[in-house]
């Protein structure tokens, strides 16, 4: 079964998705660069990846995004 990602992860994995970075992406959402940064690393940790871009393609060959 494909990795349960929370909403605000799929957000940011999808403002990722299009090439933007976490400072662009925590300040689209209200959040500190840090706390994208955070939901990163935990979206990698699920994913099982070693980087946002690598993430960005798993996820969209389970169809999260």
């Amino acid at each position: 079964p494909p990795p349960q990602l929370s909403a605000r992860e799929l957000e940011i994995l999808r403002w990722t998705m299009d090439g933007k970075s976490a400072w662009t992406v925590g300040t689209i959402l209200g959040v500190s660069e840090h706390t994208v940064n955070f939901h990163l690393r935990n979206i990698q940790r699920k994913l099982n990846t070693t980087s946002k871009h690598q993430a960005v393609l798993v996820a969209m060959r389970h169809s999260l995004i």
